[in-house]
């Protein structure tokens, strides 16, 4: 493991500071970190600018601590045990330096990013941000940025590394986390609350309250992560949906028909992480805003060209129906469970990360098949700290789509896990030589509820 030739302590004053309850964005997150037994980092490696010094990116630092209140961001857990948010004025952060000498910098900045994800982290006691600034003979070439999840998504970060290009712009004028707290506590977020859990509440009562059917083969260690990548998957989608093929709601339709046909079970039901950025007090928010908006797609009788046009519709309807007090999410899904006499299984999930605009060139069948030779499909973890059941990220990726998918391998098995990502595929390469390809998903089952 390379060493730290340096630590440089960078000290920060911000003109703000308070304790609130965490956002709604927050809780959800929190929840996961739960769930999941980890703080969540997310985490950048960014090529560094000729020119740039180890001044620059100290600045950068100090600017990014003192701007954002996030930044500042660490937790208090009362007697009952539930978090608060704390935002501190003023303290230090530390930057580490690091010199690759001999070795390739982008190598060394990929260790040093998987030192910081792997250490443990402190809630109370850490700041949310841990940076290195990576050397080749004196000269920074990478800079190591990995968060804490609690305080900033892919989004926020996007906004902040705008503003902190420019050393002269103003701090970002929208509401901080603590002010979005209490405003999540007036009437017009009780509203919008309330009107998320009457749509989620038609969904649940219609719905199977089962997922998947308990493993007969458990595997050890039991979660398992696969990375999937298929040229051919991209090239078919842009056929199938050449207006909206980078759009979340036509690979939903594919993995939707896909997921029925290895494991039977339609109607296929979904949390589908939203970014709620489309609603204006939270446009430009430095927090973590996403928040699980409950997608059911019943794709059975219909072509897969006919279930792209559905999942696009619902889309619409999760994507307005995916913020809300997780609290009050939490207590619906109880009482229905208890009405139901049975759990309701709610433990798949699809997250899709892109953010790269989609191209707008339409390709011809011939590329689609020829591109179904370079796909390749690898697992790559498998440990014992849980996971749910089936969570699939869609990563950005240059010209191809890039999955990555974990399993709960007691509920589904790898191979079947592998046949899903793989079935997406067909589904997709199908649809494309063949308008009227067929899902040829179950057809569900009345139950009774």
């Amino acid at each position: 493991m390379v060493s730290a030739v340096s630590r440089i302590v960078v000290p920060f004053r911000g003109t703000t500071s308070g304790v609130e309850e965490l956002t709604w964005g927050q809780r959800e997150i929190w929840t996961a970190m739960v769930t999941q037994q980890s703080w969540l980092p997310i985490f950048f490696i960014e090529e560094l600018a000729p020119g740039t010094t180890v001044e620059d990116v100290t600045a950068r630092l100090r600017r990014q601590m003192e701007r954002y209140d996030s930044m500042r961001t660490r937790l208090a857990f009362g007697p009952d045990g539930e978090p608060r948010q704390v935002v501190t004025q003023a303290g230090e952060i530390t930057l580490e330096v690091f010199e690759a000498g001999d070795a390739d910098p982008a190598g060394v900045a990929a260790e040093v990013q998987q030192r910081y994800r792997s250490d443990d982290y402190d809630f109370v006691r850490d700041w949310p941000a841990r940076t290195a600034v990576v050397l080749c003979r004196g000269t920074p070439t990478h800079l190591v940025s990995v968060y804490c999840h609690l305080v900033m998504d892919a989004h926020a970060r996007a906004a902040m590394l705008r503003g902190l290009g420019d050393s002269d712009a103003t701090p970002n004028e929208a509401m901080r986390p603590t002010q979005l707290a209490r405003w999540e506590h007036g009437d017009v977020a009780r509203k919008l609350s309330a009107a998320s859990m009457a749509y989620w509440e038609r969904q649940l009562r219609e719905i199977p309250a089962r997922r998947f059917a308990p493993s007969t083969d458990p595997h050890a260690p039991r979660y398992w992560e696969a990375v999937f990548r298929s040229r051919a998957l991209h090239l078919a989608l842009q056929i199938i949906a050449p207006r909206a093929a980078g759009s979340t709601a036509p690979l939903l339709a594919v993995f939707a028909v896909a997921l029925a046909r290895v494991t039977g079970s339609n109607p296929v039901v979904a949390q589908v992480v939203v970014s709620n950025r489309f609603h204006e007090h939270l446009a430009n928010v430095f927090a973590p805003v996403n928040q699980t908006g409950l997608w059911v797609l019943d794709v059975a009788g219909m072509t897969v060209t006919e279930a792209v046009g559905r999942a696009r519709r619902r889309a619409m309807s999760t994507y307005k129906n995916a913020y809300y007090d997780p609290r009050d999410r939490a207590d619906l899904i109880a009482r229905l469970s208890w009405e139901r006499g049975e759990e309701l299984d709610l433990t798949c999930f699809f997250n899709d990360r892109r953010m790269s605009p989609a191209t707008d060139d339409l390709p011809t069948a011939a590329d689609v098949t020829a591109a179904s030779a370079t796909t390749t499909f690898t697992w790559r973890t498998r440990t014992d700290q849980p996971s749910e059941r089936l969570f699939v990220h869609v990563e950005d990726a240059t010209d191809d789509i890039y999955l990555s998918a974990w399993t709960d391998t007691r509920y589904l098995a790898p191979g079947d896990l592998e046949a899903v990502l793989r079935e997406m595929e067909a589904v997709a390469i199908a649809a494309a030589l063949d308008p009227a390809e067929p899902t040829r998903a179950p057809i569900p089952q009345p139950e009774h509820l």
